[in-house]
Formats: structure tokens, sequence, C-alpha cells
């Protein structure tokens, strides 16, 4: 085990070095001049063409402004944040490349730019991305990645950007050209495509595996988040960077591309945080786990409902909100790393490091600072993480299962060889086995800790009951109980006694649902549920509140809660004639489980009951 945990620190070494060492080109413009002669294209591989470019706002000049000009801008960052101009209107930047080599093959390699530009060299125009204009009406954006090949006739290469933009939050240069020979040019970009669908290519196959795997066991629904949140960042990646989908599609409109980007991007977040949820759900609240999902819905609508322009000044807020995240992230990851959950400490590793490359992608963003992208490297170290803690599981279960398999095998050897032997030992091993196939069962239906029926259990009596009650004039009723506040009782009393609080909880609650010929269960957690048929309306209300009682009766301390002083539930209920009403028994839990939610907005240790008629 020390041996695995060396290399697997050595290889995070590794990869923290060579983010580390990103290239980056010490030769930068000045005065809206660079010179070449310093740069040795063979040795030194490709140049930023960073630096001070002549600027030229509200201006456009095909010609180029002139290299006497005072006015500079630095490259990259977008106008409004280098020199505070207003992001929406046009200008013009202006670059002289001394001592180009002459009459050999150069390349320019232009990121997407917002959000549109003509690019001249000496003056002519060379490529186009969208159509700028003076106006928002005359203006046609687009944003695409480019190759531009020239050959220097001369020693002066004078580069002519005329841009504008009326689309977007920010306008300007916000990422770096790169010069270089055709063939570094070609290759970089051939690399750069060949890694971005590499990385698709495991995203895309990750998502689709491990959602064929929830398929299969619809119980883990954790597979079904990650699997989903795979898909959604290979989404991202596909219009990002590279833009591969512009390469595939050419036509399709750059709102649709820039939605499909801020869309990814906010959904993934609280995929992300559920699907840590359900891996670690001891020490990830639920509470928050919503919380984060109702704050990113209305950045969902509005990308869905808006223009770019306006959805495009929400991701400065919803950064925010990603980097509150990851830090509430790295507290419960490391909160399980101390309890010492399965897989807990490899999920810090990854975690921390992706963490840290999204965190830097997005200083970089902010501050203009060019297309770092070590999130890339982050999401695809994190992602093999999670394979292997979901293969793991799976092999931990399959093993189970071929170990019980093999144990059964030899039983059934066992029991043919007494067969041949004498016929009371073989009734005496059918009774043995009869046994241990009970107690399995019982195992399997009941709850270890607090010895009331499991969810599996409750589940089959539910969907006889709804059968049965189908065809007759009975009513039935779903019913969740939520011990209130119960993390910051463990948090205050520690977990001992909180798993005697359960235990304690969980049997006043059955006590009461089975005097009503009803079945409760643990769901999980805190939480608990029941079923009851054939009760009225009046005496479910009545019932219902007395076992609030009954456990609030209890006078468990419960010095953290703000509902009382001793350990209290909040109780939600659905309650429907199945004959007489239409809805599906899904549709009755979730009913059932909206209730709880009001009963805990409303203050807790309350009972609501939604009477469906």
């Amino acid at each position: 085990m020390k041996s695995n945990n060396k290399y697997l620190f050595l290889l995070i070494s590794i990869i923290f070095l060579l983010v580390g060492c990103t290239h980056n080109s010490p030769l930068q413009a000045e005065r809206g001049a660079i010179d070449a002669r310093y740069w040795n294209f063979e040795e030194m591989g490709t140049l930023k063409l960073k630096g001070e470019w002549l600027f030229a706002w509200d201006e456009m000049l095909p010609e180029g402004v002139q290299q006497e000009s005072s006015s500079t801008i630095l490259v990259p960052g977008s106008w409004n944040k280098v020199e505070e101009f207003p992001s929406k209107g046009f200008a013009t930047y202006t670059l002289f490349i001394h001592h180009l080599e002459a009459n050999k093959e150069f390349a320019i390699k232009v990121p997407a730019i917002s959000s549109s530009y003509h690019l001249y060299i000496n003056d002519n125009l060379v490529k186009s991305a969208g159509k700028p204009g003076l106006t928002k009406d005359e203006t046609f954006p687009a944003m695409v990645t480019e190759e531009v090949f020239f050959t220097p006739i001369s020693n002066v290469t004078k580069l002519t950007l005329v841009m504008a933009n009326f689309h977007h939050r920010d306008g300007g240069m916000w990422d770096t050209l790169e010069l270089g020979t055709t063939e570094q040019i070609i290759t970089k970009t051939k690399l750069a495509i060949s890694y971005e669908m590499m990385l698709l290519g495991i995203l895309l196959l990750s998502g689709l595996y491990h959602i064929s795997l929830f398929l299969l066991r619809k119980t883990e629904l954790y597979l079904l988040l990650f699997g989903t949140f795979c898909l959604v960042i290979g989404l991202r990646l596909f219009v990002m960077h590279e833009r591969v989908l512009m390469e595939i599609l050419p036509a399709i409109p750059f709102s649709i591309i820039n939605k499909i980007e801020y869309l990814s991007f906010y959904s993934a977040l609280p995929l992300f945080i559920w699907f840590l949820y359900y891996l670690f759900g001891n020490e990830v609240s639920k509470t928050i786990c919503k919380l984060i999902t109702y704050i990113s819905l209305p950045f969902i609508l509005t990308v869905v409902v808006t223009p770019v322009s306006i959805f495009s000044e929400t991701l400065y807020y919803f950064q925010a909100l990603t980097l509150s995240t990851i830090a509430y992230i790295i507290y419960t990851i490391f909160l399980a790393v101390s309890r010492r959950r399965e897989g807990a400490w490899l999920v810090a590793i990854f975690a921390c490091f992706y963490a840290y490359t999204v965190i830097m992608d997005i200083v970089y963003v902010q501050n203009s600072l060019g297309s770092f992208e070590l999130s890339n490297v982050g999401l695809f170290v994190f992602i093999f993480s999670q394979v292997y803690i979901i293969a793991k599981r799976l092999y931990k279960a399959y093993d189970e299962a071929e170990k019980y398999s093999a144990q059964l095998k030899d039983l059934n050897q066992t029991l043919e060889e007494k067969i041949l032997q004498r016929t009371r030992s073989l009734e005496q091993s059918k009774k043995e086995l009869q046994s241990a196939n009970d107690t399995l069962k019982k195992q399997s239906y009941y709850d270890q800790l607090t010895k009331i029926p499991n969810r599996r259990y409750l589940e089959n009596v539910y969907n006889n009951l709804w059968d049965e009650v189908q065809n007759l004039e009975k009513s039935i009723s779903f019913i969740y109980f939520d011990i209130d506040y119960f993390k910051k009782y463990n948090d205050t009393y520690g977990h001992q006694e909180g798993d005697e609080t359960l235990y304690k909880v969980a049997n006043c609650i059955n006590d009461c649902i089975t005097e009503h010929n009803g079945i409760a269960a643990r769901m999980g957690g805190e939480e608990f549920v029941a079923v009851l048929s054939n009760i009225s309306e009046d005496s479910l209300g009545d019932f219902l509140e007395d076992c609030r009682k009954r456990v609030e009766n209890l006078n468990i301390p419960h010095s953290e809660s703000q509902s009382s002083e001793y350990v209290t539930i909040s109780i939600g209920a659905a309650y429907v004639y199945p004959k007489f009403y239409d809805i599906t028994k899904q549709k009755l839990i979730i009913i059932a489980d909206e209730a709880l939610y009001k009963a805990k907005e409303s203050g807790r240790n309350k009972v609501c009951i939604d009477i469906l008629k």
C-alpha cells in the first residue's frame, strides 16, 4: 500500500511540474513593434504576439495605425478591462514585426476574438471572422480559431486587426495571436485538435459507460450523475478552444455556440455537487446541494431566454458561486477523509488538483492573461480518479457476489455428498441452509443500525399495496420523516450519540406506524418513510401530530436546534384515493417529499399534509 502511495504522489508531482512549465514567450511587443531577429523559431518554437499594440479606439482603419501614434494597448486583454473603454464598440489594432526572414513561409494562429474582425497583413485582407461594423445592426459576430499563412516580402510585416464587438460582455483581443513557421502552426493546431478529440472521446465514453451502468444498477444514482457530468463537460469542450463544432457545422449561429458554452458550465456545477452528495452522503449537506441547484437555475434560464450580450454578463457572478462551491467541496471531501470513507483520500487529492486548475483558469480569464486552460489537464486527472473509485466499488460488489456464489456452490457440493451418505444429515443441512437464507433475507430487508425495515423492503410493500388499493375504495398515504438539524446534532454530540438517537427516533416512529397497521423504514441518513392505507384524512393529521409529539417527548437534548431544546422531526405526507384520482405511485412519493420540504421551510418540527382530491 505504501509503495502504491509513493508512485501515486510521484505521478501527481509530475503533473504539477508539467503544468508549471507551460511555455511563456519572454519576447514582447513594445510601442507597437516586435523585433523577430532575437527569436529563433527552430529552437524556441512559436512566438506569442503579446505586449503593446498600437490602438485606435472608435476607428476602423484597414491601413492600420501609424507607428508614430502614441496610443497603445496591452495584448492580451479586453479593451473594457485594460483601458476601460465601453465593451461595445469598434477599434483597430496594429503591430509591426521587424526582421522576419524574407521568402520563408510563416503562419499566424488567430484565436477566437470577440466578436468579429478583419485581419490585414501589409494592408491586404487575409482573414475575417463575421463582419465588423459601426453599429450592432451592421455587425455579424463569429468566434472561430483560424490559421493565416503568408510569406514576408520586406523587412517589416504589418499586422492590422479591425474589430467590432456589440454582442459580448468583453471586447478586444482577450487572447494572443501566435506566430511561427507554417509547419509549426499546422503541427500545433493538429496536436491541439488531437488532444481535444482524445479528451472528448474519453468524456463521451466515460459518460455513456457510467450511464449504462446506472441503467443496470438504478439504485446507484451517482453513476447517472457522473456520466451526465462527463457528457456536459464534453459538450463544453466541443465548442471551446479549437471550437471543433464550428469546423463540423460552420453555419451554426454565434449565439448558439455561446449558449452551449455557458449552459454546459452552469449545469456542470449542480451535477457535480449532487454526485458528491450520493458518493459521500453523510458529509455533503443535501440542503447545500439544493441551494446550489436553486441558485444555478436562474443563471441557466437567463442563458436560454436572453441574448449573448445579456447572459454573458452573468459569468462573473457564477464564477463567484463556483469558487464558493469549490471551497465547500474541499471541506466536505477532507471531512470524508477524516472519517475514513472509502476512496475519500483519492478524491481529495485529485479534486484539489482539479479545483486548483479551475481557479487558475478563472484567474487568467478575469485578468485577461490569455487561454491558459489548465482545467483540461485537471479534468482528465479527476475523471481518471473517479473512474478508479467507481470501478473499485463495483469490483468490490462483484467480488462479494462471487464469494457468496462460491460459498453457495461449495455448500451445494457438500449437500450432494451428504445425500449419498445419509438422509438425516441432508435434512439437517437443508434446515441450516434455510436458516441462513432467512437470515440473509432479513439482513437485506432491515437496517442494521435502527433494526427497522429498510428502503428496499418498504418499496416492495408499497408496490404491492398500491396494486391492491387500485381496485378498491381505499386510501393510501406516503409519509416522509426527517430529524431536524441532525448534522448539527452529530457535530455537537458526536456520531456515537447520533447513532443512538437515530435508533431511538426510528423505533418511536416505527411504533407509531405499526399501531396503524403501516410500514415504516429508514430511507438513509436521518430520513425515514412510511406507508399507510385505509385511514381517513382527519385521522391521518391527528396521528402524524401525535407521532411528532412522541418523538419530541423522548426528551433527547439538542442544544443546537432552532425549533426546540429537544430532538424533533419534520413530517411531510401525501394522501390520495388512487381509484378516484389519476396519479402514479412515483408522483405520490414526490408530493410527499415536497410536503416535507414545506414543513422544514415553515420552521421545522411541523407536519405538512397534501390531500389529493
